[in-house]
């Protein structure tokens, strides 16, 4: 996996550059294949992704009001530079493919997607373990065969012991239900502390469904 966004590209498409370094995946991990992104926000990494590379992004996320207002923002637009003509299959794609749905009960058939990320969503924001071995099975549910599952990071920073050890934990007991043939690793990676405003360690889970 790459971890990069072409250089000529990072400045147009900041999200899409995002996910990339925090995920550790490239074009070619998107391109023709069918994706989801859990706790996807605003939808930018699904718009993004379909209008630089003609990626299928499918976003889920509890409440889409941020994307449909960002939406209309661009709507708005129209009329102060043309940016509505830019954007417009991209965001019109990106929202036929966003369903509001909480991880817990993703809104999707089983063995349907290629690739499922979840980029500072889940495992950290479910509440408790046993909501945390629900949602993380969820993702499994909806994945293919020989489909895979990359979650960054694991912990947030700054999380408290506490929180730190209870997640880790549910972690842990949802790679322990997996079957033999599942394969799992994880790995570290740098990310920008949004407070101390410097380079931290944080690891990222993957997981093959073969």
């Amino acid at each position: 996996m790459e971890g990069t966004l072409r250089e000529d590209l990072r400045h147009e498409y900041p999200t899409l550059a995002r996910y990339f370094s925090i995920l550790g995946i490239g074009e070619n991990d998107i391109k023709g294949m069918r994706v989801l992104d859990v706790g996807a926000g605003a939808i930018r990494f699904a718009q993004e992704a379909a209008h630089a590379f003609d990626a299928n992004i499918y976003s889920c996320e509890p409440d889409l009001e941020e994307a449909r207002m960002r939406y209309s923002r661009l709507v708005y637009a129209e009329s102060m530079g043309g940016l509505w003509q830019k954007f417009n299959l991209s965001w019109t794609l990106a929202l036929s493919r966003a369903h509001e749905g909480r991880g817990e009960a993703l809104p999707y058939d089983d063995h349907l997607f290629d690739l499922v990320v979840s980029c500072y969503a889940l495992p950290a924001i479910l509440k408790d373990e046993a909501a945390m071995q629900k949602g993380l099975m969820e993702l499994w549910r909806v994945t293919a065969l020989s489909g895979r599952i990359i979650m960054a990071p694991v912990v947030f920073p700054r999380t408290r012991a506490g929180e730190h050890a209870r997640i880790l934990r549910g972690v842990m007991r949802f790679l322990a239900s997996l079957p033999f043939t599942a394969e799992w690793r994880v790995e570290e990676y740098l990310d920008t502390d949004p407070i101390a405003g410097k380079q931290i360690k944080l690891i990222r889970l993957l997981v093959r469904k073969l």
